[in-house]
């Protein structure tokens, strides 16, 4: 878990006390993007979610990461990876082609920032999907 100053999970979770029952949920990861090629770009609190698809998928996928060494460590060495200094840069560069996927998870005003330049690229909403992970 990360703690994020002004979360509400996280501001909840500091004033828990010991001992005290609670309830966790993982990803639910019932959902799988749909296209060929997946093109798939996160920070650290999507490596979960870019780890299952990477693992799952059955179609072309590469993904760019912005993540610190150590949250990078859970995908291993897969060479469909990169290590991004600006997912915004990565997404402008990327072409997911006429029957590719755009999945993009982030803090939310680069997610909203993400969703934008996708639509005004012209990509059609239904292939591409842009989430706010945490503010």
């Amino acid at each position: 878990m990360f703690d994020h100053p002004g979360s509400p999970t996280c501001d909840w979770a500091r004033g828990v006390v010991p001992g005290a029952p609670v309830g966790i949920m993982g990803p639910g990861g019932g959902w799988l993007p749909e296209g060929d090629p997946l093109l798939l770009f996160g920070d650290e609190t999507a490596v979960p979610a870019i780890l299952r698809i990477l693992r799952i998928t059955g179609v072309p996928a590469r993904a760019w990461v912005t993540a610190a060494p150590e949250d990078l460590a859970a995908l291993g060495a897969d060479r469909r990876v990169t290590r991004s200094g600006d997912l915004l840069e990565a997404l402008d560069a990327a072409n997911p082609g006429p029957g590719g996927f755009v999945w993009f998870a982030a803090r939310d005003g680069i997610a909203r920032e993400a969703r934008r330049r996708l639509t005004a690229c012209g990509l059609p909403r239904g292939r591409f999907s842009a989430i706010a992970y945490w503010r």
